[in-house]
C-alpha cells in the first residue's frame, strides 16, 4: 500500500508540472495577453497602414498633410518582399521582422461577438485551437501560420512584435480593415503575439462607412477610426495599429474600373488618406510619433509598382528631416520591411527583442528636399529593373554565341575567325562599361534603346582604345584590360559602391538580395580581371616571352606586388564596409592561390622544390587562412555598430550553434540549384565549361603547342575555373560569379589559339 500510494503521488507530481506546459503549448491557448497598468506609457506609437500604397502615389497624389509631413519627417522607399506574393505576406513580415509566409488564413482575423461562419468569433477560434481567445482582437488560424513559417529555410518568429510588447508590460491596439469580399484583416498579423492575439482593438464591419459608390460598397469609417484611435491612447495603449484599407479595395477592382473612374476613386482615397493623417496627428503628444507603412506594393492601380514603397516617420515635435537611413540596406533613403520591429524597440527603448538576424533599428540623415532624392531614387531603381532583363539577356546570348562562333571557326580554320575573337574581346569590356556610365545621374534613360546606344558608344570607344594597345603587344593590352577593370571596381567600393549601386551588373534593391558591398556578378568580374591582369603583366615583364623586351631582374618583386594586390582585393571583399561579400572571399582565395602559385612555378621553375600540386595546395591553403583570418577579425572579432551580414552570421552561430550553419547553407544551395536551373548566367557557365572541355581534346597538340607558348594564359584560365568552382558552392548565386569569372579566362585563350592556328596554317601555305 505504500508503495503504491508512493507511485500515485509521483504521478499525480508528474502530471502537475506537465500540465501548465501542455495548455501553454498550442500557439492559440494561454492567458490574457498582458495589458498596460498602472501609469500610461512614457511614449506612443501611431502605425497608420496604408496597404498597395505605391510611391508614384504618394509623390504625386500626395494632399497637403502628406506632403507636409514628407519634407518635414523621415523618408524613404522600403523594399516589401516577403517569403510569398500577397498582401497577408506583406502585413506578416512587418509584425516578425522577417521574410514571411503567409496565405489567405492571415487575412482572417475577428474581434469578440463578431459573427464568423455563423457563429460568434471566439466560439469559432476555440474549435480550431482548443481554447477561447484571451485578446478583443484574434487571428482565427495562429497554428497555421506557425506551421508554414516553420517550413522555411531561415528562422521567422511569429507574433513578434505582439509578444515583446507583452512582455514589456505595453499594450497593443489594431484598427480597421481592409475587407474586399473576404475577411482582409492583415493589421491583426502585425500588432499580434505568438497566439495570435491582440489585447484591444476594433476590426470588424461597424469601423466601416457604407458608400454604394465605392468598390464592394464600403469605405473605412475616419471618425470612427480616429475616436477609438484616441480612446485606445486615453485608456494606455502604446502601440495603435490603424489600417485604411480603401486604397486595398480600390486596388483590387481597378481593372473592372472605367479610366475616369479610376481617377476620380484614386483622388478621393488620397484626399481621405490625408484627413486621416490630419486627425491622427492632432491626437499625438510631445514625444509621441506617427509612422505610415505599406506592407505590399498595388497590383493594379496605374499598372502596378515594383517592390519599392514609400515609408514615413513624423515626430511631435517634428524631428530632423531627411532620410531614413537602415543598417540593412545602408542607402539613405532606402529601408527593409524586416527593419520595423527593430525601429519600434528602439522608439520603446527595450534593450532585447528579435536578435541581429532580424535588423536593426533605423537613423535620420539630414537632406534638403529629400523628395526630390527619393524621385531620383525611385525612377533610376526602378528603370533599372526594368531594363535589366533585355539588357542582360542579350548580353548573355551574344556571349553564348561568340564563343560557339569562335569554336566553329577555330575548327574550320575559317579566316575571319580573329574577327570573331575581337568581338569576343569587345564582350569582355561591357562589364567596365556598365560600370562607368552609372556616373552619369542621368543613367539609365527611360527608353531601351536609348540605353543601348549609349552602351555601345562606351564599347566602341573602349575597342578602339584597346586596339591602340595591342600594337604594343597583346599581353599589354589583356593586362590593361584586367587591371583597369579591377582597379575601377575597387575604386568604386571604396567610394561607397555608387557606381555598382545603378549598374546592370550590380545589386537590385527591387529584389532585395543585397542592398550595399560588392554583388556576386562584380565579384566574379573583380576576381577574373585580377588574374587576367597580374598573370598577363607577370608574362610582359618576363624577358622569356614576346621577344625579350624586358629584362628578369626584380620578378621576385613583382611577384611579390602581385601576391599584395591580391590579398588588398580580398580584404576589400572581406571588409564589412566595403564588399561584404564571405563567398566572394573565399573564392578569391582559392583562384588567387593557384594564380601566385602558378606564378612563382612560370618565373623560377627550379624553385621552390615542390611539384606543381604541391605548389598550389601550399597557396591556395595560405591564402584561405590568411582570409578566414581577415573574415573573422573584420566581421566577428572586431565590434560593430552595424555589422554586415557576415557578422550577423557569426552573433547567430554564436547564440544558435551549427543549427545557423545549416539553416544557411541549405538556403544557399536551395538558391543556387534554382539560379542553376533557370538564371540565363548557368547557360554562359555551361557552355564556358563545354568549350575548355573541348580544347583540351581538340584541336590535337594545340593546347599543348599552348602550353609552351602561351602558359600564363592557360593559367589564367586555370585560376578563374578554380575561383568559379569556389564560387559556386560557396555563393547562393555562385553561377552567376563562376560565369562572369570565366569571361576572363577563357576568351584569352581561345583567341591565343585562334592566332595560333591561322598562323600554322599560313606557315604552311608560305612553305
Amino acid at each position: 500500500m505504500l508503495r503504491c500510494s508512493l507511485l500515485c503521488c509521483l504521478g499525480l507530481l508528474l502530471w502537475g508540472l506537465w500540465l501548465p506546459a501542455a495548455w501553454a503549448s498550442p500557439p492559440g491557448a494561454g492567458a490574457e495577453p498582458a495589458a498596460l497598468e498602472g501609469s500610461l506609457p512614457e511614449r506612443r506609437l501611431l502605425l497608420l497602414v496604408a496597404d498597395r500604397l505605391g510611391y508614384p502615389e504618394f509623390s504625386g497624389e500626395a494632399g497637403p498633410v502628406l506632403s507636409s509631413l514628407a519634407e518635414q519627417g523621415a523618408v524613404a522607399l522600403m523594399n516589401v518582399r516577403s517569403g510569398r506574393s500577397g498582401s497577408e505576406s506583406g502585413y506578416l513580415s512587418l509584425g516578425t521582422g522577417a521574410r514571411a509566409v503567409s496565405g489567405s488564413e492571415g487575412g482572417r482575423a475577428y474581434q469578440r461577438g463578431e459573427a464568423a461562419e455563423g457563429v460568434e468569433a471566439e466560439v469559432l477560434f476555440q474549435r480550431y485551437n482548443g481554447c477561447l481567445p484571451g485578446g478583443e482582437v484574434f487571428c482565427l488560424l495562429p497554428a497555421l501560420l506557425h506551421e508554414k513559417n516553420e517550413a522555411l529555410n531561415y528562422p521567422v518568429q511569429v507574433g513578434l512584435l505582439g509578444r515583446v510588447m507583452a512582455e514589456h508590460g505595453l499594450t497593443v491596439a489594431v484598427l480597421g480593415n481592409a475587407d474586399a469580399g473576404a475577411p482582409g484583416r492583415g493589421a491583426v498579423l502585425i500588432g499580434m503575439d505568438h497566439r495570435g492575439q491582440v489585447p484591444r482593438g476594433r476590426v470588424g464591419e461597424e469601423i466601416l462607412l457604407s458608400d454604394p459608390r465605392f468598390p464592394f460598397g464600403k469605405r473605412s469609417h475616419i471618425p470612427a477610426l480616429v475616436e477609438e484611435a484616441h480612446r485606445f491612447l486615453e485608456e494606455g495603449a502604446a502601440l495603435v495599429i490603424v489600417d485604411f484599407g480603401d486604397l486595398c479595395r480600390l486596388d483590387v477592382s481597378w481593372p473592372e474600373l472605367a479610366p475616369r473612374q479610376r481617377r476620380l476613386l484614386l483622388k478621393e482615397t488620397m484626399a481621405r488618406l490625408d484627413l486621416l493623417l490630419e486627425r491622427l496627428l492632432s491626437l499625438l503628444e510631445e514625444g509621441d510619433a506617427l509612422m505610415l507603412v505599406v506592407p505590399s506594393p498595388p497590383q493594379n492601380i496605374n499598372g502596378g509598382t515594383e517592390q519599392l514603397v514609400p515609408f514615413l516617420l513624423a515626430a511631435e515635435p517634428r524631428g530632423a528631416a531627411g532620410l531614413a537611413v537602415s543598417p540593412t540596406t545602408r542607402r539613405p533613403g532606402l529601408v527593409a520591411n524586416t527593419d520595423l520591429v527593430h525601429l519600434i524597440f528602439d522608439y520603446f527603448g527595450f534593450q532585447e527583442g528579435a536578435g541581429p538576424s532580424f535588423g536593426a533599428a533605423m537613423t535620420v540623415a539630414s537632406r534638403e528636399k529629400p523628395l526630390s532624392f527619393l524621385d531620383q531614387l525611385f525612377r533610376r531603381t526602378v528603370t533599372v529593373y526594368r531594363q535589366r532583363p533585355a539588357v542582360l539577356k542579350g548580353y548573355v546570348l551574344l556571349i553564348i554565341a561568340a564563343l560557339l562562333a569562335s569554336l566553329a571557326a577555330l575548327a574550320l580554320k575559317l579566316p575571319f575567325a580573329l574577327r570573331i575573337s575581337a568581338f569576343l574581346e569587345l564582350l569582355m569590356l561591357v562589364p567596365l562599361v556598365l560600370l562607368l556610365l552609372p556616373a552619369w545621374d542621368r543613367f539609365p534613360p527611360e527608353q531601351l534603346h536609348h540605353t543601348a546606344l549609349l552602351l555601345a558608344g562606351g564599347l566602341l570607344l573602349g575597342a578602339a582604345l584597346l586596339h591602340l594597345l595591342k600594337k604594343q603587344g597583346r599581353y599589354l593590352s589583356w593586362s590593361l584590360l584586367g587591371l583597369g577593370t579591377a582597379f575601377l571596381i575597387l575604386l568604386d567600393t571604396l567610394a561607397g559602391a555608387s557606381w555598382q549601386k545603378y549598374s546592370f551588373l550590380g545589386y537590385d534593391p527591387v529584389g532585395g538580395s543585397r542592398y550595399y558591398g560588392i554583388g556576386n556578378e562584380y565579384m566574379g568580374v573583380l576576381v577574373g580581371a585580377a588574374i587576367l591582369g597580374t598573370v598577363t603583366l607577370v608574362a610582359l615583364f618576363d624577358g622569356k616571352r614576346e621577344g625579350d623586351s624586358f629584362c628578369r631582374p626584380g620578378m621576385a618583386a613583382l611577384l611579390a606586388g602581385v601576391a599584395l594586390f591580391y590579398l588588398a582585393v580580398i580584404f576589400a571583399l572581406a571588409s564589412p564596409r566595403l564588399g561584404a561579400n564571405l563567398g566572394g572571399t573565399l573564392s578569391a582565395a582559392a583562384a588567387f592561390g593557384v594564380s601566385q602559385a602558378g606564378l612563382v612555378k612560370l618565373v623560377f621553375p627550379h624553385r621552390p622544390r615542390l611539384s606543381w600540386k604541391g605548389a598550389c595546395a601550399f597557396s591556395v591553403s595560405l591564402f584561405a587562412l590568411l582570409s578566414l583570418a581577415l573574415l573573422w577579425a573584420l566581421n566577428i572579432r572586431a565590434p560593430q555598430a552595424n555589422p554586415s551580414h557576415v557578422g550577423r552570421f557569426g552573433e547567430m552561430f554564436q547564440q544558435r550553434g551549427l543549427e545557423v550553419f545549416w539553416e544557411t547553407a541549405s538556403r544557399k544551395l536551395a538558391m543556387n540549384w534554382r539560379l542553376v536551373r533557370y538564371s540565363i548566367w548557368s547557360r554562359v557557365f555551361v557552355t564556358f565549361l563545354g568549350l575548355q572541355g573541348l580544347l583540351f581534346f581538340y584541336p590535337l597538340g594545340l593546347l599543348k603547342s599552348l602550353k609552351q607558348e602561351q602558359p600564363y594564359l592557360l593559367l589564367g584560365m586555370g585560376a578563374a575555373l578554380v575561383g568559379s568552382i569556389a564560387a559556386l558552392l560557396t555563393n547562393d548565386s555562385g553561377v552567376v560569379a563562376a560565369a562572369t569569372m570565366l569571361l576572363f579566362g577563357v576568351p584569352p585563350v581561345l583567341e591565343a589559339m585562334i592566332r595560333q592556328r591561322l598562323e600554322g596554317t599560313r606557315n604552311k601555305l608560305t612553305a
